[in-house]
Parts: structure tokens; C-alpha cells; sequence
């Protein structure tokens, strides 16, 4: 049986400057003791990479929930569409389209009557009012209240994604996230200006589980740093014939 040592190492988004979204994972590292070799403590590099990272953007602005909201007229009909269809079969073309609170279950429009009402008690505002203000409507808020998280702050971060808990309600633009929006608060290029400022293609994905896989990825961001810090770490001490 080979024979492994590990290291776990604990991350969040905002460790890449992404303090906008709550999506704390604990990555591990393994490697062969006979044909892998440690040069230097992953965790303690891993502090290093996060420590530069965060001296590399002080004074520049943080980013907000809103910033994720990048959906354009297009891209929010789609969704809203796909789930008319699923509400009411094929949709035939003279239907009008319904608007997001509309297609919303009961027990989803109860639980935003009273996170709309909670939010108001809670901060003295209107949650339209509030850029950053998001639901998610598959949880209860008067058993567990998952909304913005850190409104004390300027900024606040997303409430965590999931594969099946509902939708990300968005009070100030009277619609829920889309998957492609989900996945750019991830850091995955899937706009246009996301894929220009990373150097690198537009990311064009299209699933009908869209929705689940958003929920069930990783902090691009993250799994970057984890890849910097295994090769900057280790080395092979055997080589092997391609």
C-alpha cells in the first residue's frame, strides 16, 4: 500500500480578496513519501500567498454582493422562463411571461414576506433599498435566517450557495441570482469584462443543473491558490519515462 503524508489547509474566498461570498472549504494536500519530497511547510506558504495578496489590495475598493449581479434583460428572461416551463408545461408563444415574485412558490413567497419584514426591524430600511441585500428563500428566516451576511460592515458577503436549498433572492432587483451570476461570484469568467480582466477565454457553460453545480463548486480563486502552493512546495524525487 503507498504510503501518503498529508496537510490540510483551510481556506476562504476573501484569503483571494473575494470577501463578497462565504465559501470556506478545507483543501488537502497529499503526496508520496517515496517518490515526492517537501521543501517547504504548505500552510505556512499558503499564510504567505494570503498575506501578499492582502498587501497587494489595501486601499483599493472591496468588493460587494452587487458586483456579482451581472445578468443582463436576456439572461434573466431565460431563467425566468425555464421555470414557467417547469410550472406549466411548454409555454405556448403567446403567454405572457410572469415576473420573478410571481413565479415564486408559497412557500417561497411567505419566506420573502418575512425576510422583507425581518430586514426592515433589523437595519431600519427597506431591503429594495439595499444593493446588497439577498435571501435565500428555501430557509425559514423565522428558524434560520440566511441572508447577507456582515451588513454591519460596508460590504457583506453572500449567503453560502448550495445544490438544493432554494433560491438567492436579490430584494433590490426583485429576482433571484442566475446560475451564470452564482458561478461569477466564484470567479469563474463566464462574462464577457470577467474573462477580458483574467487574460483568459469567456467561460460558456449551459446546463439545465446549472443551478446545482454552482452550488456545489469551488472559489476559483482558492483552488488557484492551493495549485501555487503544492508546486511551489514539492518536488518529485523520481522522474518517470512518457
Amino acid at each position: 500500500m503507498p504510503s501518503y503524508d498529508m496537510v490540510s489547509i483551510p481556506v476562504d474566498p476573501s484569503h483571494g480578496n473575494h470577501d463578497h461570498v462565504s465559501r470556506p472549504r478545507v483543501y488537502h494536500i497529499l503526496w508520496h513519501k517515496n517518490t515526492a519530497k517537501k521543501n517547504y511547510d504548505p500552510a505556512e506558504a499558503y499564510r504567505l500567498l494570503h498575506q501578499a495578496n492582502r498587501a497587494g489590495f489595501r486601499g483599493r475598493s472591496r468588493p460587494e454582493p452587487h458586483h456579482a449581479f451581472l445578468a443582463g434583460d436576456e439572461e434573466v428572461a431565460k431563467e425566468l422562463s425555464r421555470v414557467q416551463h417547469k410550472q406549466r408545461g411548454v409555454l405556448k408563444h403567446h403567454m405572457k411571461l410572469k415576473t420573478a415574485r410571481a413565479l415564486l412558490n408559497k412557500s417561497e413567497k411567505l419566506h420573502l414576506k418575512l425576510y422583507e419584514q425581518k430586514w426592515r426591524l433589523s437595519f431600519d430600511e427597506d431591503a429594495k433599498d439595499n444593493p446588497n441585500a439577498v435571501f435565500l428563500l428555501g430557509d425559514n428566516p423565522l428558524t434560520y435566517c440566511t441572508w447577507t451576511r456582515g451588513m454591519a460592515s460596508s460590504n457583506g458577503q453572500l449567503p453560502a450557495f448550495k445544490k438544493s436549498a432554494g433560491k438567492l433572492w436579490i430584494a433590490s432587483k426583485e429576482r433571484w441570482m442566475t446560475p451564470r451570476e452564482k458561478l461569477a461570484a466564484l470567479g469563474y469568467p463566464v462574462y464577457e469584462m470577467m474573462a477580458e480582466a483574467a487574460r483568459c477565454d469567456l467561460l460558456q457553460i449551459d446546463s439545465p443543473d446549472l443551478h446545482a453545480q454552482a452550488g456545489n463548486a469551488w472559489h476559483i480563486s482558492n483552488a488557484g491558490m492551493i495549485m501555487v502552493v503544492a508546486l511551489a512546495c514539492f518536488e518529485f524525487t523520481q522522474t518517470w519515462a512518457c
